[in-house]
C-alpha cells in the first residue's frame, strides 16, 4: 500500500517531555463530567483481548472485493469548515480503500460520554469512534472496547515504520500506557493553548522581548496600558469560554508539584481521578490552605489588564477584539490563526507559551514552564462486539486515522497538531511545545462538570469583588468536597478499598 509518509519541516519532535494530561482543552467544546476508575484487567477487558487476538485483521493485505460499511463517530464534526475537511480525509482513505464506506456519525461533545456508555453497552456503537482517553480507560476495563496491542506492535501500511507504535511520538506512546501496559485506543491529534500578542501594540508600548515569567508578563501589561492598549482579551462570561479555567489550572499545575508524589499512590506519574479524592479525604488537596490558595490572589492581581467588561464577553468576542486589534494579547488555540485568516486580519502577530511563576510570586512555585494541553485527550476506539469483515475495515480505518496522510490533513485543514515522532507538515510551525504538561488535572471539566462550573462562577465574583477571597475559597472548597462524595458514590470508592486504586 501507500506511505504517505511527508518529509516536511515542522513540530512535535519537542513531544518527548510531554505527560500524560487527563482532560483536553477547547474553547468550543464541552465535557461531561468524567468519574473513571484505574485501569485493572478485569474479566471483561481479559476477554475482550483475548477476541480482538483471535480476530485481528491482516491489515497490510486487507483489499475488499466487495462493499463494506462502516459507522465512524466523531466531535470534531463541530462546523462547516470541520465538515469539510473530513470529508476530504474519508476521501483520501476512499482513494485507498474504495470499496470501504464510511459513514461519519457527527457527536455532540457535549452530551458525547452519555451517549457513548448507552451505545456501548447497548451493543450498537458505530465501529470507530472518538473517546476521550480517560473515558477509554474505563470502557476498556468493563470489556466494552478492543485491545489493540497486535495492532500497535505490526506494521502499519499507512506509516513505514517496523511497527505502528514506533510512528507516534514516545511521550505520547506513554501517555497512551500511563494508567494500562495495554493498547485500546488510537489519537492523530492533541490541542495546545499558547498567548496570542499583536507585535505592532508591543513594539509601540516600548516592548522588545516576549516575557517568559510571570512578573514580566504583568510588566508589560502594565506598559501596555500606559501606551492606551487594552493588554489582554479574557472573556469571562461563562464556564464554556474557558480562559478563567484555563488560567487557574496553567497556575496551579506549577505550585502543586510538590504534593504530587503523595498523590500518585499507584506510581502512574499522573494523579488519576481516584487519587484526586483520596487527596481531598486526607485534607492534602484543601482549596483554602497553601500552595491551592496561592494561585487566586495572582488572577486578580492580572484582572486588573483585562479588556473591560471581561464577565460579559463571550470567547468569540475575545478572539473578534483580538482580530480587530483592539486587545494586544488573548489565549487561544491554532485554530485563531485560521479565523484571523478569514477575518482578514492584516497585522503581525506570534505567539508564545503562558510564563512561570517564580518564588517571588509564591514560594511553591517549581519555576517551570507549563503547557495548557499539548497531551493526548481525544483518541479513537472500536467497540468489543465489532466482529469479521466489519471488524477487518474497522481496524484499517483506524490505522489510517493514525498515519502521515491523517495527521497531515488533520493539521493543515483543522489546525490539529499532530502526535506523530517525525514532522508531517508545517503548517503549525510555532506551536510545538515546550514545556511540561498537567500531571493533576483538578479543574478539568473531564473531572467533574460541577465542580469546574463552580470554580469559574464563584470566580467571577470573586475577580469582580462581589466576594473576598476567604468566601471564595469556602465556597470552593464545600464544592470540592461534594465533588469528592458524588464520584466516590458513583465509583463505589472509600477508605476501604483504596478507593479503586490499585498500587504498582
Amino acid at each position: 500500500m501507500k506511505n504517505y509518509k511527508k518529509k516536511l519541516a515542522g513540530l512535535v519532535g519537542i513531544l518527548l517531555t510531554a505527560t500524560m494530561i487527563l482532560s483536553g482543552c477547547g474553547s468550543k467544546e464541552k465535557e461531561d463530567t468524567l468519574e473513571t476508575p484505574e485501569a485493572v484487567p478485569t474479566d471483561a477487558a481479559v476477554e475482550a483481548e483475548s477476541t480482538a487476538d483471535n480476530q485481528s485483521a491482516e491489515t497490510d493485505d486487507f483489499a475488499p472485493d466487495h462493499k463494506i460499511k462502516i459507522r465512524f463517530a466523531t466531535g470534531t464534526m463541530d462546523s462547516d469548515d470541520n465538515k469539510a475537511a473530513w470529508e476530504e480525509i474519508l476521501a483520501a482513505y476512499n482513494e485507498i480503500q474504495p470499496n470501504v464506506e464510511i459513514e461519519p456519525v457527527p457527536l455532540d461533545w457535549a452530551n458525547q460520554r452519555t451517549w457513548l456508555t448507552m451505545q456501548l453497552t447497548g451493543g450498537t456503537a458505530p465501529e470507530v469512534f472518538q473517546s476521550k482517553l480517560s473515558w477509554a480507560t474505563d470502557d476498556y476495563n468493563k470489556g466494552l472496547i478492543r485491545n489493540i496491542n497486535d495492532l500497535m506492535e505490526a506494521p502499519n501500511p499507512y506509516t513505514d515504520t517496523p511497527s505502528w507504535k514506533e510512528f507516534y511520538a514516545p511521550a505520547v506512546i506513554s501517555q497512551m500506557q500511563a494508567i494500562s501496559k495495554d493498547y485500546y485506543s488510537t489519537c492523530n491529534y492533541m490541542d495546545i493553548v499558547k498567548v496570542f500578542y499583536n507585535k505592532d501594540m508591543f513594539s509601540k508600548a516600548g516592548v522588545s522581548d516576549i516575557p517568559e515569567t510571570w512578573s514580566e508578563f504583568l510588566d508589560i501589561q502594565k506598559k501596555l496600558k500606559e501606551a492606551g492598549y487594552a493588554p489582554f482579551a479574557v472573556p469571562n462570561s461563562k464556564p464554556a469560554d474557558n480562559i478563567y479555567n484555563w488560567a487557574e489550572r496553567l497556575l496551579t499545575y506549577q505550585v502543586v508539584e510538590g504534593l504530587l508524589p503523595e498523590l500518585d499512590v499507584n506510581g502512574s506519574d499522573s494523579i488519576e481521578t481516584s487519587e484526586i479524592v483520596r487527596g481531598i479525604d486526607l485534607d492534602i488537596i484543601n482549596i483554602e490552605k497553601a500552595p491551592f490558595s496561592d494561585v487566586f490572589p495572582l488572577l486578580k492581581e492580572w484582572s486588573q489588564y483585562w479588556a473591560e467588561g471581561y464577565n460579559a464577553i463571550d470567547y468569540t468576542t475575545a478572539e473578534q477584539m483580538f482580530i480587530r486589534q483592539d486587545a494586544a494579547m488573548m489565549l487561544g488555540m491554532p485554530g485563531t490563526s485560521k479565523n484571523m485568516t478569514d477575518m482578514g486580519a492584516d497585522f503581525a502577530y506570534g505567539v508564545f507559551t503562558f510564563p512561570y511563576l517564580t518564588k517571588e510570586d509564591t514560594p511553591y512555585a517549581c519555576e517551570a514552564v507549563y503547557e495548557m494541553g499539548a497531551a493526548v485527550t481525544e483518541v479513537y476506539c472500536i467497540p468489543s462486539n465489532v466482529e469479521g469483515e466489519e471488524l477487518e475495515a474497522a481496524e484499517d480505518f483506524l490505522r489510517f486515522l493514525g498515519s502521515p496522510k491523517a495527521m497531515e490533513l488533520m493539521a493543515e485543514l483543522m489546525y490539529k497538531m499532530p502526535t506523530s515522532a517525525e514532522p508531517v507538515t508545517d503548517s503549525l510551525d510555532g506551536w510545538a511545545p515546550e514545556g511540561r504538561t498537567v500531571k493533576m488535572n483538578l479543574y478539568g471539566p473531564a473531572v467533574d462538570q460541577t465542580f469546574f462550573e463552580d470554580s469559574v462562577l464563584f470566580g467571577q465574583l470573586y475577580i469582580g469583588d462581589d466576594i473576598s477571597l476567604e468566601e471564595y475559597l469556602k465556597e470552593l472548597q464545600n464544592s470540592l468536597k461534594d465533588m469528592a462524595e458524588r464520584l466516590k458514590e458513583t465509583n463505589g470508592w472509600s477508605e476501604e478499598n483504596n478507593y479503586g486504586i490499585v498500587e504498582q
